[in-house]
């Protein structure tokens, strides 16, 4: 049984023709390919300038009040319920005025209860105090 080299009937024999093709090719094509990236720069349109908007009615936005804030609020407005332990306030939405508030009374470790607020003058105050302080 004779041994059989399979190495050249998958790639072709390299002869003195190809290796001088590939020496003129491979430095054609490397110049083809830098002249192509060098004309790309020329074909891309100016930026347009944006236009800045500004919205109509801007308003000043204020911090959330803190549990002592809120506490005091509550206290104001409800004057027979328990005092408040915990409350975390943050702002209803993007643009809504006011905040929702949730809070725990007493010794409470939850804040179980919700309640929205809202400056007025340079306080705060509760928006709909007869539900807010009907809490059980």
């Amino acid at each position: 049984m004779a041994l059989v080299n399979h190495h050249f009937a998958i790639y072709p024999r390299v002869t003195r023709e190809t290796d001088e093709t590939m020496k003129i090719f491979i430095p054609v094509a490397a110049i083809l390919a830098l002249g192509a990236c060098g004309s790309q720069d020329e074909a891309l349109p100016e930026p347009e300038q944006a236009e800045s908007v500004v919205p109509a009615d801007v308003t000043e936005a204020h911090p959330p009040p803190h549990r002592e804030e809120f506490a005091a609020a509550w206290a104001e407005a409800c004057l027979e319920a328990e005092p408040v332990g915990k409350a975390l306030c943050k702002s209803k939405g993007l643009g809504e005025p006011g905040f929702t508030c949730d809070f725990g009374l007493g010794e409470d470790e939850y804040r179980r209860h919700n309640a929205e607020l809202e400056l007025a003058g340079e306080s705060w105050a509760l928006v709909d105090p007869e539900n807010a302080c009907n809490v059980e």
